[in-house]
């Protein structure tokens, strides 16, 4: 069966090895963030719709897992904010039911938290991973340029409240961009967030491979580990642990037999042509998450090149005269 809405099972650098599951098209969310790494939001919703086939879905899942695969997790992602599948509480329950060896994790800007309607369905999750970029409006609309009805105080609120209920590990990302949510009055106001979220980690990250905007900067890792050492001394009545999201282990990567075919194809695709990364998951019939990770480490080892132009972000190889 050829797969329209899994993708993987991919290396991931917090999850292991990890099947992604993908209940939205590309490329519906509830924000526009200027650090999306999957491109551009075209359509900025803040409701939740019935976008995938549920049967096909479940079908795609009950292929795959028959073959029982070794996987840490089955991981609801993909190219926008999973949360606004209708179906979400429904194939939570269908892979707890059908595949309770499987451990689900939920990656998540944090918008949907609230809703009453699936708050019950998520609290099955094992691992929830949500995001907070900021605790101020003004870095809020800078950042994660949400839905013009969601506001900060309403994702911090969520979160707040969704922990005080959930009994699985809750991993929050705080994403770090320089010149913005970095500097000393942000983090003093993140430091008390967290503490009164109470999640299980904190993971710091920064840009790995272009962003929606292409002023978007990476924060030196030296940055980060400052941050981390002052949260570590903010919170340190209490037991959470930060941590920075390390890089994949690229012995691990290369023993991923599909993720090197996906590399081979991508750089012969754009050895012909510049690419955007929607472009090559068209052509290649491959998901936009899984072109995103083989991007990434062609990035890291310098082979390509990301450049900003009016349609996105096209990929080139790299030469020489480029560095």
């Amino acid at each position: 069966m050829k797969y329209k809405h899994l993708f993987g099972p991919v290396i991931s650098r917090r999850l292991g090895i990890s099947l992604g599951v993908d209940v939205v098209p590309y490329k519906y969310c509830t924000m526009d963030c200027v650090y999306c790494e999957v491109g551009r939001t075209d359509h900025l919703v803040n409701e939740q719709l019935d976008l995938i086939d549920y049967d096909a879905l479940v079908a795609e899942l009950d292929d795959f897992l028959s073959t029982n695969p070794k996987l840490d997790y089955i991981t609801f992602s993909g190219a926008g904010e999973p949360l606004i599948y209708s179906h979400i509480g429904e194939l939570i329950n269908y892979i707890k039911d059908n595949y309770s060896q499987y451990k689900l994790a939920l990656i998540t800007n944090s918008t949907f938290l609230g809703e009453i309607s699936i708050v019950n369905d998520l609290l099955k999750l094992d691992l929830i991973m949500p995001s907070m970029d900021a605790v101020d409006d003004e870095n809020f609309e800078k950042i994660n340029r949400p839905h013009s009805d969601i506001t900060v105080d309403d994702v911090l609120s969520n979160l707040i409240t969704f922990n005080s209920y959930f009994h699985g590990e809750m991993w929050l990302e705080i994403f770090f961009v320089p010149g913005l949510n970095d500097n000393p009055e942000s983090l003093i106001s993140m430091a008390d967030m967290i503490s009164r979220i109470q999640p299980t980690r904190v993971q710091l990250n920064s840009l790995d491979r272009p962003g929606t905007e292409s002023w978007v900067k990476k924060a030196e890792f030296e940055q980060l580990e400052r941050i981390k050492r002052e949260f570590e001394s903010s919170l340190s009545d209490y037991d959470i642990k930060i941590e920075i999201i390390k890089k994949v282990d690229k012995d691990l990567y290369d023993q991923n037999e599909t993720s090197i075919e996906a590399e081979e194809k991508i750089l012969s695709t754009i050895n012909r042509r510049p690419c955007t990364a929607q472009d090559l998951s068209q052509m290649l019939n491959i998901h936009i998450n899984a072109i995103n990770k083989v991007l990434h480490k062609l990035i890291a080892e310098k082979v390509i090149v990301g450049v900003e132009e009016d349609r996105g972000i096209f990929y080139k190889l790299l030469k020489a005269n480029d560095n």
